[in-house]
């Protein structure tokens, strides 16, 4: 008898065990990132009544043991380590974790591990999980200081700085990135040429300066005294020309040259292989037209047929193709800023020439020119940069500094389109970025899928600030709850794998996030009445046995 009661208790104990886990997993169906156990039991040891034995020589079969249970234990408590269901929060220095793995973090005996990414910053501009104070531990060595990036993290110690509001200094632009399209179709510049039509001839043999005009074979009655030539066009500029030259049996070609030049200032006028030749003095479009005809009345009786060889265009003036930009800003060593306005012409041998220039009040461009840059037929980069001056860096001597600030331009890859191409329309214009930044306010935080940091300032400047240290376990369930909504590692975990999100079959840090508490209510509401029942069902047990006991008693009475 006293067996069946003992038998009872171990079950009342047992589903009392199962009443304190289920309500404890109601009590934290609200807490975050909380992971619901459950309770699983085993039977106790039996006692033998009779040992089972085999059969005997086929007379008799064989006799099955007799055993009674004594009861029932908790055999384990485990935790269901399902994902939570991820609820935005908006706060930057909240995060969840969508997959597996812990957030690490110091607590007073070591490290411990957690889900609840509620972080924040403490007064001393730590990352800390506000409810123990732990601090958030970071991985790697990102963030710290390394003389060009903005660094807040000390080497060797593996907490998260985060100085909100802290000054940031400038850095000062070292590379400027060009990158568009410029004209397909482009023209260099080229100055505009007149020369004669066909040369003029003496018996069928080119005429020279010192060939009188009376022994060219376009001469049609000898000049003599009271002749005059007429000479009209228009100069380079525009203005009209009216010249009347008189002439006579001595005058010659080189004559009429002098003339010539002398009313047409705007161009260079030569005398070559029998022909005129005019070149504009101006390169670029110009208005250059020059005629020569006899004057008609004159006094004399000379005549040339002129119109037979007229001034002709040789070469059409044509302005160089120029595609004009301005950079972005580029920064100083003291962290102020100013812009390189930028000019990129074609050039007579096929090549582009890319020239900048600063305002005066910044300072003077002691190399401002990009010589060299050529293009292949399906517009690629095949050529960048020529010598000296001419060379990629650009080099201004500014007012407010020392030193002169050199800046090296990039155009992109030789042979690709990745930058500057000739692959564009004449309205198209490349962009021009310059790397550096300005001093600022160090004023937020943002956080990537694989738990990088950036700090991000009021100037723009985004920079790398720590990256979250995240572990993961061999075995999970393995983990002790210490409270906290925190993990400690046990022998059956393992040692914890610490690294980044994303890698080594970690999840995915999800920032504005929170995770959940994973408890199913109506998991844990049938569970409550499975409770409820087998308690009511061991105390029924012990109830009948002491009936029983007391039925006896009574029998010896």
């Amino acid at each position: 008898m006293g067996n069946s009661l003992l038998t009872g208790i171990s079950g009342l104990r047992t589903h009392q065990e199962m009443l304190s886990v289920i309500g404890n997993n109601l009590a934290n169906v609200d807490t975050t990132s909380f992971k619901a156990s459950r309770i699983l039991f085993s039977d106790l040891i039996y006692q033998s009544l009779r040992e089972g034995s085999s059969s005997s020589s086929g007379l008799v079969g064989s006799v099955n043991p007799i055993q009674a249970g004594s009861g029932v234990q908790v055999s384990q408590i485990d935790l269901d380590l399902a994902q939570g269901n991820l609820a935005q929060t908006g706060r930057p220095m909240d995060v969840a974790l969508e997959g597996d793995g812990y957030f690490v973090l110091q607590g007073p005996d070591g490290p411990v591990y957690s889900r609840a990414g509620a972080f924040g910053v403490d007064q001393e501009g730590t990352l800390v999980d506000p409810a123990t104070g732990a601090p958030v531990q970071r991985y790697g060595e990102i963030g710290e200081p390394d003389g060009v990036n903005p660094g807040y993290q000390v080497n060797g110690d593996n907490r998260i700085r985060v100085p909100l509001g802290s000054r940031i200094a400038g850095k000062e632009s070292t590379t400027l990135d060009v990158n568009g399209q410029i004209p397909r179709v482009a023209t260099a510049t080229v100055a505009h040429v007149l020369t004669s039509g066909s040369p003029f001839l003496t018996s069928s043999a080119l005429a020279t300066t010192g060939t009188l005009l009376n022994d060219l074979d376009i001469n049609i009655a000898p000049y003599t005294s009271g002749d005059q030539i007429r000479i009209t066009g228009t100069d380079v500029d525009g203005s009209s020309v009216v010249s009347r030259y008189s002439v006579g049996p001595t005058t010659t070609i080189g004559n009429v040259l002098d003339e010539i030049r002398a009313s047409f200032p705007g161009a260079t006028i030569d005398f070559v292989d029998g022909k005129f030749v005019a070149t504009a003095n101006t390169a670029g479009l110009s208005s250059l037209n020059i005629r020569l005809d006899d004057e008609v009345p004159d006094t004399g009786t000379g005549s040339s047929a002129f119109s037979d060889i007229p001034m002709v265009d040789d070469v059409e003036g044509t302005v160089a193709t120029s595609v004009s930009f301005t950079s972005s800003p580029i920064y100083t060593p003291r962290g102020t800023s100013y812009q390189m306005d930028m000019n990129i012409t074609k050039q007579l041998d096929g090549t582009w020439t890319l020239t900048a220039t600063v305002d005066p009040s910044v300072g003077t461009m002691t190399d401002g020119l990009i010589t060299g840059i050529r293009f292949a037929d399906d517009g690629s980069l095949i050529q960048l940069g020529g010598t000296g001056l001419g060379d990629i860096d650009l080099t201004v001597d500014l007012k407010e500094a020392v030193a002169n600030q050199t800046v090296s331009v990039s155009l992109g890859d030789i042979g690709t389109l990745n930058g500057l191409s000739q692959t564009g329309d004449f309205g198209s214009a490349p962009l021009a970025e310059a790397d550096g930044y300005s001093s600022g306010v160090f004023e937020r935080v943002s956080i990537d899928a694989d738990g990088m940091m950036f700090g991000v300032a009021d100037n723009g400047v985004r920079f790398e600030l720590a990256q979250l240290a995240i572990a993961s376990f061999s075995n999970p369930s393995g983990l002790k709850s210490v409270g906290g909504n925190t993990f400690a590692s046990t022998l059956a975990s393992g040692t914890a794998r610490v690294g980044t999100a994303l890698s080594g079959g970690r999840g995915t840090v999800r920032a504005g996030q929170l995770e959940d508490s994973n408890v199913d209510l109506t998991v844990e509401f049938t569970r409550l009445i499975i409770a409820q029942r087998g308690f009511s069902a061991n105390a029924k047990t012990i109830t009948v046995t002491d009936e029983v006991l007391k039925e006896l008693t009574n029998i010896i009475r």
